[in-house]
């Protein structure tokens, strides 16, 4: 079912005008709850934490897509992030929503082996060591997925996502 969802949103969800409209926040906002299914973290206590760096819009709608959702047991809270807040205490996920600007790569280096999955928004970031990132192809949505990224920082991957990501490494 999950698979079937992640196929029907890249397939049909045309890219909007505007570099973030409400449309594109819900639909990579639900891919975002949607990744939580196809990784697996190392277990530990309290919140599933996602940091979304400074983009309050992104937070609003994010939190509006797992309200009263869990991964496992763990109740999922959505956070407004600097950059330095995913350094000092380590997300579940961290997602970086805006244009590339000279932290990227640093904070990628700085949650090396740490169990947090990097999801940006922007060309090349893939590339440069988040798991998930998005682009636009034809129009539409897509992702692709740095394998050697998600097991460098201890996360499992779900062999489906494989078949719906490009695949980096």
């Amino acid at each position: 079912m999950v698979v079937l969802f992640f196929f029907a949103l890249t397939l049909s969800v045309p890219v909007f005008s505007g570099p973030e409209d409400d449309i594109e926040r819900h639909v990579k906002s639900a891919f975002v709850y949607q990744f939580t299914k196809f990784f697996s973290w190392p277990d530990k206590p309290g919140d599933f934490v996602i940091d979304v760096v400074e983009d309050e819009e992104l937070v609003k709608v994010l939190s509006d897509v797992t309200a009263g959702k869990t991964v496992g047991a763990r109740a999922i809270k959505v956070q407004l992030a600097k950059w330095t807040d995913i350094v000092l205490a380590t997300p579940d996920i961290a997602v970086f929503p805006k244009g590339e600007t000279p932290y990227h790569k640093a904070i990628i280096e700085k949650v090396k082996k740490k169990p947090c999955l990097v999801v940006g928004f922007t060309e090349g970031l893939g590339e440069a060591g988040a798991a998930i990132n998005f682009f636009v192809l034809d129009g539409k949505i897509r992702f692709e997925l740095n394998s050697s990224a998600a097991r460098e920082n201890s996360l499992k991957i779900d062999p489906n996502l494989l078949k719906l990501a490009k695949v980096l490494n």
